[in-house]
């Protein structure tokens, strides 16, 4: 096969997900034979496969000749932000947009870089970068700023036992945990799904609702008071053990959900910022000051 015919074959290969018949077609060209671009297609195979080391060693190997590439620069950042290299990768996701790359997901990535990289700072880093315009400009999503605080208390309570997980944080950083679980549950699934994977007595019987009520937001508390009535009533059925099936079934027999589940999409967006802003304005209920801040994710 001559280059040109190779070329467009990779080109098919890669634009029909098959990343695999890509590799092989290149392995079984002569190494002699592999200039840059198809080297380069070597790489991104790999990338799509998950095989990150291996691409990247690759592109490193290239380097010289990538250096104007905003290709190469994408490829290597991809390669460095599943490795779990954030930083590194922004810089390379960054230079592959100065350069001129079109690729819709590079300013995507290179914004998700920047957030996961100073996720892994310590809560004192943080809070002092979002003074800046552009850290604040890059949080302006309210589950991204949310996040800060979750990734620190996700990390503390791995490492925590069981029986020492509710002393592990505080009533307002549990209850900030609790915001994200309800919050995640109730929008896959509504509140069937929440009770049914074992959240109930964590949103139902805990000082959840109390508190997010006195951070602002008085609707989403409203609206669980209500759910709990039905919570009483049916959490037994709806928590025990069951099949895909008769658990997909509850949503026909129990349907005293579906109008309070309506009322709280329509504001949860409203209802996220007004959490936001209390922690902005309380930030010393939510930051833990240890030096073990910066845990590993």
């Amino acid at each position: 096969m001559d280059k040109e015919s190779l070329l467009a074959k990779l080109v098919e290969l890669h634009d029909a997900d098959q990343h695999e018949e890509a590799l092989e077609l290149i392995e079984k060209t002569p190494e002699s034979e592999r200039d840059y671009l198809i080297a380069s297609y070597y790489a991104r195979a790999l990338n799509n496969l998950d095989r990150y080391e291996e691409a990247l060693q690759i592109l490193m190997r290239l380097e010289s000749e990538g250096a104007n590439d905003p290709f190469w620069h994408f490829r290597v950042g991809y390669s460095l932000y599943y490795l779990e290299r954030e930083a590194e990768a922004a810089g390379y996701f960054k230079r592959a947009l100065e350069l001129g790359d079109y690729y819709e997901s590079t300013p995507i990535l290179l914004k998700r870089s920047l957030i996961e990289a100073l996720y892994k700072e310590s809560f004192a880093v943080i809070l002092e970068k979002l003074k800046e315009d552009d850290a604040r400009e890059l949080f302006s999503s309210d589950w991204d700023f949310l996040f800060i605080f979750l990734n620190k208390y996700s990390a503390i309570l791995k490492i925590t036992p069981d029986d020492e997980k509710q002393f592990a944080l505080s009533d307002a950083q549990h209850t900030l945990c609790a915001y994200h679980f309800f919050h995640r549950e109730v929008t896959n699934g509504g509140f069937i799904q929440l009770i049914h994977n074992g959240f109930g007595p964590y949103i139902f019987e805990s000082p959840f609702v109390e508190n997010i009520r006195l951070w602002g937001a008085e609707r989403t508390a409203d609206i669980i008071d209500k759910a709990e009535l039905v919570y009483n009533i049916h959490k037994d059925k709806i928590e025990k053990e069951m099949t895909d099936k008769e658990f997909s079934e509850l949503y026909s027999k129990l349907t005293d959900f579906e109008k309070l589940e309506k009322k709280l999409y329509k504001i949860m967006d409203e209802e996220t910022k007004i959490i936001r802003d209390y922690i902005e304005e309380h930030l010393d209920e939510f930051v833990i000051s240890t030096n073990d801040a910066s845990a590993d994710e």
